[in-house]
């Protein structure tokens, strides 16, 4: 079995743990998803949303998975016992369980966990016996057996708003066969809707200028950390902005003109975030560069939607 873990993307992770499809590209994966484009902010006690995925990672995985040739079979359940029941009864059929969104809070295997509360995540979980069903975390455990009892009480969804209120499992099963051209141009148009659906609605460039004025006025010790996280974050998924670009030019999907353009603002992006992280890690907001952060989100979103219409 391959591992997969551990970087920004836990539920492409979860997914490939599950489907051990070695013709999967990660980074694809999680472009197909729609969740790397587009910001959203949110104010609360925890500072713990200050900029985070404007897109539904939990839609996105339905529409990933049949971008790559799988059929979802999916429940959604109340309550935590009632989802433990059900991950037993999947994995007793020999499917690969993905559990998920879930509060990283409850699992209790991980010695971090109370470090990690309301925070969302995707795990996998595998047959192992009668009693107990072995746990796979991209976070780093590759093997941690649970019985139905242990499970259930690692499950809790009340603080995670992506999870609806519901502790949602998937197996997947292969049924058709990808191409990656269309999976390409597919990502390309989630892309692009969810970047100026973001900016339309208030978010993206507005979710930037938010989150700097609401920490103005905040001890620094409270968002410090969080705000790194999100940063952090944020530039990986740039990046993964700049591989679709690269493999939209390698399929000649869109005008060149257009790609570099794209790509330019990209960098620009990563690199007012490289100096909005420093000053973070020294308690301190970078108005100027966080000004000019939202301003070329703004840009990004102007010049794809553009483009989009002229295309």
């Amino acid at each position: 079995m391959k591992f997969y873990g551990n970087k920004i993307c836990c539920g492409s992770y979860a997914c490939l743990n599950a489907m051990q499809d070695p013709e999967i590209d990660l980074q694809l994966f999680e472009i197909s998803t729609g969740t790397p484009f587009g910001i959203r902010h949110e104010e609360n006690g925890h500072f713990d949303r200050l900029l985070t995925t404007y897109a539904d990672p939990n839609i996105g995985i339905d529409h990933a998975a049949f971008l790559w040739g799988y059929d979802t079979r999916r429940k959604d359940c109340a309550v935590p016992e009632e989802a433990a029941e059900t991950a037993r009864r999947w994995v007793n059929q020999n499917h690969a369980v993905v559990m998920g969104p879930v509060d990283m809070g409850y699992l209790s295997y991980n010695p971090l966990s109370s470090l990690q509360r309301r925070m969302d995540h995707y795990i996998v979980l595998k047959y192992w016996s009668e009693k107990e069903i072995l746990c796979i975390d991209s976070e780093g455990f590759a093997g941690q057996r649970m019985d139905d009892r242990e499970l259930a009480g690692c499950l809790s969804v009340k603080e995670v708003p992506e999870a609806g209120e519901k502790i949602t499992l998937r197996c997947f099963q292969k049924r058709r066969k990808f191409s990656i051209e269309e999976i390409v141009k597919a990502a390309s148009k989630q892309a692009c809707s969810n970047l100026s659906h973001a900016e339309n609605s208030g978010e993206g460039s507005e979710a930037i200028r938010c989150c700097k004025d609401y920490l103005k006025g905040q001890l620094p010790y409270l968002w410090k950390l969080p705000l790194a996280y999100d940063i952090q974050y944020l530039k990986q998924r740039k990046r993964l902005l700049q591989y679709l670009l690269e493999l939209m030019e390698a399929y000649e999907i869109e005008k060149k003109g257009t790609l570099q353009r794209v790509g330019e603002i990209a960098r620009i992006q990563q690199n007012l975030l490289d100096q909005i992280y420093i000053r973070t890690l020294q308690g301190e907001i970078d108005q100027e560069k966080f000004g000019w952060l939202g301003e070329w989100e703004a840009r990004l979103a102007g010049t794809i939607l553009q483009d989009h219409r002229r295309a």
